[in-house]
């Protein structure tokens, strides 16, 4: 199937020039690279050093993908017009769905997983007693539990936003 598909180079040139590959292309690229190492190197940190920092490892987790999600959509399918590769197109285009859901799931859970953190230094300035109260944003389980909660919530709304795109993607193919 994939020695079948045939692109027509000329005219996705023409109707997409923002896939036409130009300097900035690498040098985003550059930063989306060494972000990804960067946030591996936290992750790393993270886990080894805090025990409590669930939050901000699973924040920098998701920025990792971020990352990676960037790479695959605009470096990646660049490289794929400048080269003139159908299976580069063609991976790009059989896993269009899949990518539209990965950036929903991280445009849910990034601003709650940021709410969650400030709330958390929030309640670092206030009282023990109120501290005590919400054990759930401070206590390194219940963090655990929290994100995971949070993680789930997310999965979920993204299957239900996108739940229209999957069955008109599954009765076209």
């Amino acid at each position: 199937m994939i020695e079948e598909q045939s692109f027509n180079w000329t005219l996705i040139r023409g109707t997409c020039p923002e896939f036409i590959p130009n300097h900035w292309d690498i040098v985003l690229a550059v930063f989306a690279v060494v972000g990804a190492v960067m946030n591996c190197i936290l992750m790393f940190r993270f886990k080894k050093t805090m025990r409590g920092s669930v939050f901000l490892n699973t924040l920098a987790g998701c920025d990792f993908g971020c990352c990676i999600l960037y790479l695959y959509n605009y470096f990646f399918t660049s490289a794929a017009v400048y080269y003139r590769n159908n299976l580069m197109a063609f991976l790009r285009i059989m896993t269009h769905c899949e990518m539209k859901m990965v950036k929903d799931f991280y445009d849910i859970i990034l601003p709650l997983l940021v709410f969650h953190i400030i709330f958390e230094k929030f309640l670092w300035t206030c009282s023990t007693r109120t501290r005590l109260k919400w054990t759930f944003f401070t206590l390194a389980n219940y963090k655990f539990l929290l994100t995971v909660m949070t993680t789930v919530y997310a999965g979920m709304a993204t299957f239900i936003s996108n739940w229209n795109f999957l069955v008109s993607s599954a009765s076209l193919q």
